[in-house]
């Protein structure tokens, strides 16, 4: 086993799991944990014997409770926004875009920027304790990671404005019928389940698998910059400071408008 600190890199013949490894803090991603997950991915990349990728996370609680706002904090530029954005949209950009299937397993709760971390995956299997929740705009953002290209994709326009304007748990088999979960397993079961079916995968012929990825993982580039633009402009808002505040201070944001 490969091992930096935020994120572990794991063999087991063909396959390779990719974990998030921050259980004290939920899972939350840092500007070190997109770092680390954009290494690994890149050496996965150049390894012609690994056919298929499995991505979760440790702790059984949380699959990943979005950004880190203790370590985001001193982001108050739009171009630090920005620039934190694009990193994470480059890193789970290179996830989804592995020649090989990525199947992702919400082994516990995804909040926010987790959710779209978990839509960078080919195939999805959900435990039936976990739940996803696009709590963005409670936290006065809009999506940033890529999310909302993605979203969109996957629901549809309308659906993915419902999804993210109600901002409620979305469990199990609510995420399969909405298209965003493939399959629902048994609490700790998840892991077990993406093994057996990466292994099916590894099977398959890998330049046709590559083909197919390319031709059905085709991405809005346009429309992911953009996102990120708008996403910079509402991290660098009045109303974000001050969601931030108030998550800290536990009560109810206050809202300005700007």
């Amino acid at each position: 086993m490969t091992t930096v600190e935020n994120v572990l890199l794991q063999r087991d013949g063909p396959v390779a799991i990719l974990t998030l490894n921050r259980p004290a803090v939920k899972n939350a991603v840092d500007l070190a944990t997109m770092e680390d997950l954009a290494t690994h991915v890149e050496t996965l990349r150049g390894d012609a014997q690994v056919r298929a990728v499995i991505f979760s996370a440790q702790g059984g609680e949380a699959f990943c409770s979005g950004g880190d706002l203790k370590a985001f904090q001193a982001l108050t530029r739009w171009e630090d926004a920005y620039a934190m954005s694009t990193r994470m949209q480059r890193a789970l950009h290179a996830l989804e875009t592995l020649p090989v299937p990525v199947l992702g397993v919400l082994n516990g709760y995804a909040m926010g920027g987790g959710c779209e971390a978990f839509l960078a995956t080919d195939v999805r299997i959900v435990e039936d304790h976990a739940y996803l929740s696009f709590k963005q705009l409670q936290m006065g953002v809009s999506l940033g990671w890529g999310g909302a290209a993605r979203l969109a994709r996957d629901v549809g326009g309308r659906n993915a404005l419902k999804l993210v304007l109600m901002g409620e748990k979305l469990g199990p088999q609510q995420a399969r019928d909405l298209g965003l979960a493939d399959e629902v397993v048994a609490r700790g079961t998840g892991l077990d389940r993406a093994r057996v079916l990466a292994l099916r995968f590894a099977q398959l012929p890998p330049l046709a698998v590559a083909a197919l990825k390319r031709m059905t993982r085709q991405e809005d580039h346009a429309r992911v910059h953009q996102e990120a633009s708008v996403f910079a402009s509402t991290w660098a808002s009045r109303d974000h400071q001050e969601a931030v505040a108030a998550f800290f201070e536990k009560r109810d944001p206050v809202w300005e408008g700007r």
